[in-house]
Formats: structure tokens, C-alpha cells, sequence
């Protein structure tokens, strides 16, 4: 009895170790992978900002500029899930933050407001989907 516990508990717990190890270097990897892709992106000075569940982040660059308030942000959002990148663009003017735990918030802001018109400001990406929801604004 004792031997056939020996062969089945055995083998058992030596699999769930070594899955256990395998999940652990895979997380590992994908930290690597990420710095690895913003470095080759951005070179330096880039920044992460992980969702809450840090199954997506996003990684920005905030491009120098000679006109005081206007630094374009070069950025994108990566699913550790897919390992790839699923949205990325540079913002002329604006924002990119996360609004809830699947949503990222791209903030455009317009050179210049005028009376009466609708101008786009942006959209809300939802990063499980792929889908987007414009902003409207503009001065009524």
C-alpha cells in the first residue's frame, strides 16, 4: 500500500512543483518582454501604467518640446495575455490614463476652441474588446 502511495502521490506533487515554477518564470518573462519592447520603442524615459488587475499596461513617452504646454505623448497598451501590443499612436496634445479596470481614457486636446463647434476630444477604449467611445466637447 505504502508503495503505491508512493507512486501516485509522488509523481503528483514533483508535477504541481513544477508547474508551479513554470507560472512563476512566465511572469518573470513577460516583465522582461515589456522593458525590453519600451526600450526599443523609447529608448529612455518611458513610463508604465498597469491596469488593477496588471493584465494590461500602458507605456508612454512624453516627447520633449520647444513650445511650453504642447509635448506630444507617444504611447502604447500591451496585453500580457496575448503578448502583444494592441493600440499604440502619438497624442499631439493630450492625455492617456486608465478610467476603470478595462478602460483607458485618450484625452486630444484642440489647439484652439471654437464657438459652436463639435470637436472630438478623445475616446475611451475599452481593452478587452477593442471597442471605442468618442468624447465629444467643444464651447456651445
Amino acid at each position: 500500500m505504502l508503495q503505491l502511495l508512493n507512486k501516485i502521490v509522488l509523481p503528483f506533487l514533483i508535477f504541481i512543483i513544477s508547474c508551479t515554477s513554470i507560472e512563476n518564470d512566465t511572469k518573470e518573462i513577460k516583465k522582461i518582454d515589456i522593458n525590453q519592447i519600451a526600450s526599443e520603442k523609447f529608448g529612455e524615459n518611458f513610463s508604465f501604467d498597469y491596469n488593477t488587475s496588471k493584465e494590461f499596461v500602458i507605456c508612454r513617452k512624453r516627447s520633449k518640446s520647444k513650445i511650453v504646454g504642447n509635448t506630444p505623448i507617444e504611447y502604447f497598451i500591451y496585453d500580457f495575455s496575448k503578448n502583444e501590443i494592441i493600440d499604440e499612436s502619438v497624442i499631439p496634445l493630450g492625455n492617456i490614463s486608465w478610467l476603470s479596470k478595462y478602460e483607458v481614457k485618450i484625452e486630444i486636446f484642440p489647439g484652439m476652441i471654437q464657438k459652436d463647434v463639435q470637436t472630438s476630444n478623445g475616446y475611451v477604449l475599452n481593452v478587452k474588446t477593442n471597442f471605442k467611445t468618442k468624447i465629444d466637447g467643444g464651447v456651445h
